[in-house]
């Protein structure tokens, strides 16, 4: 038996006059009840299998409660624990708003109006993902195609990458990214950051960054005949 087992079966509470165990049984408005298929509401007690507690009031169990108030389901909305008018279609929450997903949007807890059937949120603004994208918290006119974000700026992933916030061409089979730029992985390879060129089996850059910085490439790279 546990310490609190033991002090309750030495000192047992009361409950109008009568002791009990606390374990499985409470005491509500002078009457004892067990835990298990009972509960208390205020200072009634109810039988949870078909009953609710609303406001220190019992109702019937699929009784609808909002914070201490039942509504009406067809004409009202329980949003961030208020009652609210469900007029309209308004048949979801926004934050303490009701709103009708048919023609209204939640964008951060605002309600805005749909300017699209397939209008989405970009902050507190709403934009028609067929026309549009939202990058960066910003919505800005979308590309022909897929469209993706890159940045602040949207572009087709189809033929362009992202290469660190910037967008390049995928043109000529320039699939990967070295720093900003796009490169082909076939006949080119990016050395700290530098696009090189291959020549036959001998690996050159094709750039022409300052000498000490060809030098320290080199040296890092283990590739001494590179420049």
């Amino acid at each position: 038996m546990t310490l609190a087992g033991v002090f309750w079966s030495l000192f047992p509470p009361t409950c109008g006059g009568v002791k009990y165990d606390p374990a499985g049984h409470g005491c509500c408005g002078n009457s004892v009840f067990s835990r298990s298929r009972f509960s208390c509401c205020g200072s009634h007690v109810y039988a949870t299998t078909d009953r609710v507690c609303c406001g220190n009031s019992v109702y019937p169990k699929w009784t609808p409660c909002c914070g201490s108030q039942t509504f009406d389901l067809s004409t009202h909305a329980c949003c961030a624990g208020r009652v609210v008018s469900a007029s309209g279609g308004r048949s979801s929450c926004c934050g303490a708003q009701a709103y009708n997903p048919l023609t209204q949007v939640c964008c951060s807890g605002q309600v805005r109006s749909k300017s699209a059937g397939l209008a989405r949120c970009c902050g507190l603004l709403t934009y028609d993902p067929s026309t549009h994208a939202c990058c960066s918290g910003r919505v800005v006119p979308a590309t022909r195609g897929q469209s993706g974000c890159c940045g602040s700026r949207s572009y087709d992933p189809s033929t362009h990458l992202c290469c660190a916030g910037s967008v390049a061409s995928k043109s000529g089979g320039r699939t990967s990214c070295c720093r900003q730029s796009s490169f082909n992985p076939r006949i080119s390879q990016c050395c700290l950051g530098w696009v090189g060129e291959y020549k036959n089996t001998n690996f050159m850059c094709s750039f022409s960054p300052p000498k000490w910085w060809k030098t320290i490439s080199c040296h890092l790279t283990g590739l001494l005949n590179q420049c």
